[in-house]
């Protein structure tokens, strides 16, 4: 069964180890206000893993997620592969860009942080 939505918590149960020791399993997740039964919770949330210390105590993770943007050019010609670091401006945003040099379309990732 696949379920979309948003993951608002765990949904965990006491159980005792083989010697003896109590603690807690997960048994689902809280989607969308709806428990949703599960085995095996796999949590593949990339940099805002994180946000699942708020779910489980005594839990750090040593990342943190950020918001940037990400935007995709067409260049009209061939771009060579160096990839460009723009310092910081008064605002704090930076912004990376990264000619793709494999596209036959001739790409060109720009992001921006801040």
């Amino acid at each position: 069964r696949v379920v979309t939505g948003t993951v608002q918590g765990v949904v965990r149960e006491s159980c005792s180890e083989n010697g003896g020791e109590r603690g807690e399993r997960v048994t689902g997740l809280i989607v969308d206000g709806e428990e949703v039964a599960a085995d095996v919770c796999v949590f593949a949330m990339g940099p805002w893993t994180c946000l699942i210390e708020d779910w489980f105590e005594d839990l750090t993770l040593p990342m943190q997620g950020i918001c940037s943007t990400s935007v995709v050019y067409r260049a009209a010609a061939a771009v060579d592969a160096f990839a460009l670091f723009c310092g910081e401006d008064e605002l704090g945003c930076n912004l990376e860009v990264y000619p793709r040099a494999a596209s036959a379309e001739h790409e060109v990732y720009v992001c921006g942080v801040g």
